[in-house]
């Protein structure tokens, strides 16, 4: 694929070699450079147009764009809010900033299929949607624990799951001396259990020994288990195996079920 400021996004799909089809979405050329956001979910295509407008368009016919959501001001004097577009767990998701660093918001809406649009969260947090709950991990400053919800998706009001002594979704690092947080977004559930990074004791007075780990929660019974003792700063789950890395950005490996990491 290419883009250019004149003609948006062209996606080029071949067959036996030679070209086979070539669609054109006329995504905006921000006003502070760069290219507007777009992704695809199901059988659409997603991108934000001029004047702040997300389009959706059918992948069997890309020039159908509709209008679906309208961006915001940015609150600059120009332009429209910054957003960007994702898809999560085949669910086309538009996430954009209004207000301040500290007291603005992020909001996430979630654009449907049918044209319409719906917000499903607003503050300063990570969320992860599946076909029957969504998980949210609330990443408001300063750093607190007990921090780990999670809902059914027709309920409205989140419950709070996982030991409370702990923070999750952050990655903490602490030297004895000095501690900082940085915000995570790797999020899973599997059956009953949620993976997590998680941190115990943040407002304890002697936390100089903890470290950062990949957790196990359970939503039902709220047990909170770590699975190896390798500090971790990121990681991904794939099949019945889990990659991460530190701080030192070693790459391991450790299965579902936990035990002793590999070093890669």
């Amino acid at each position: 694929y290419s883009f250019d400021h004149h003609n948006g996004l062209v996606i080029n799909s071949s067959a036996g070699g030679s070209a086979a089809a070539q669609l054109t979405l006329p995504i905006v050329s921000r006003e502070l450079g760069g290219k507007g956001s777009f992704t695809m979910a199901g059988d659409y295509f997603y991108y934000e147009g001029v004047g702040g407008k997300i389009y959706q368009a059918p992948v069997s016919n890309p020039s159908a764009g509709r209008f679906v959501y309208q961006l915001p001001p940015s609150g600059l004097g120009h332009g429209f809010a910054l957003s960007s577009l994702q898809t999560d767990n085949g669910r086309a998701v538009l996430k954009y900033h209004t207000g301040g660093v500290t007291m603005g918001a992020d909001h996430l809406i979630w654009l449907k299929e049918d044209g319409t649009a719906q917000e499903i969260d607003s503050g300063y947090s990570s969320l992860k949607i599946y076909d029957e709950y969504t998980l949210r991990v609330d990443h408001r400053f300063p750093p607190s624990t007990n921090n780990l919800q999670i809902k059914k998706n027709n309920e409205t009001e989140y419950i709070k799951v996982g030991d409370p002594d702990y923070s999750f979704g952050l990655f903490i690092s602490d030297n004895g001396t000095t501690r900082s947080a940085k915000t995570n977004d790797d999020l899973y559930l599997i059956g009953d259990e949620i993976y997590v990074l998680g941190y115990e004791g943040y407002y304890d007075n002697d936390h100089s020994a903890a470290t950062t780990g990949i957790y196990r929660v359970n939503i039902n019974t709220n047990e909170t288990v770590r699975l190896c003792p390798e500090e971790a700063a990121s990681f991904k789950i794939i099949d019945e195996m889990i990659y991460f890395t530190g701080q030192n950005q070693f790459l391991y490996q450790v299965p579902l079920s936990g035990g002793k990491a590999e070093l890669l």
